[in-house]
């Protein structure tokens, strides 16, 4: 009997340019609110502080004294190479729900309870829904101020 492999969960990037700086940005940022979750396991936590240990740290594989560009490169390295890492061995779930909340502003959070996946939306209402709820709302003022004056 083969074994089925689940699929991981894509998150859709957000439209408009999304560059590599961005997504640079987007990655420190997603590590950062991995770091602060509490089902991220704590030996895993440990990844981002080391790296950030080796980059203030005088001891180098390169030396930045004597070799300079290369020096500089290797603690970048070593810091991107820990960032990627602990993002990618952190929890599914919370790596799903934090990339949503950054790419989309938080507008909806997905998360699984003892009946299964739960969607939590906040909807914010559109353009048109708030037009038309305003016009609505000024019939309705228009429509008791008719009747006040009619009881009068």
């Amino acid at each position: 009997m083969p074994e089925h492999k689940q699929k991981r969960v894509q998150v859709p990037l957000p439209s408009g340019n999304f560059g590599m700086l961005e997504r640079i940005w987007e990655q420190l940022r997603l590590a950062w609110l991995l770091y602060g979750d509490s089902r991220v396991r704590l030996w895993l936590k440990a990844l981002p502080v080391l790296a950030i240990a080796y980059v203030i740290s005088p001891l180098d594989l390169l030396p930045a004294l004597l070799l300079r560009v290369l020096g500089v490169l290797d603690d970048i390295a070593i810091f991107g190479l820990a960032i990627i890492v602990f993002n990618s061995l952190s929890p599914e779930d919370a790596v799903v729900e934090h990339l949503r909340q950054l790419r989309f502003g938080g507008k909806y959070r997905v998360y699984k309870d003892d009946e299964g996946v739960v969607i939590d939306v906040k909807a914010e209402p559109s353009d048109a829904q708030t037009a038309s709820e305003e016009s609505s709302e000024s019939e309705q003022l228009a429509g008791s101020k008719r009747e006040r004056s009619a009881r009068r």
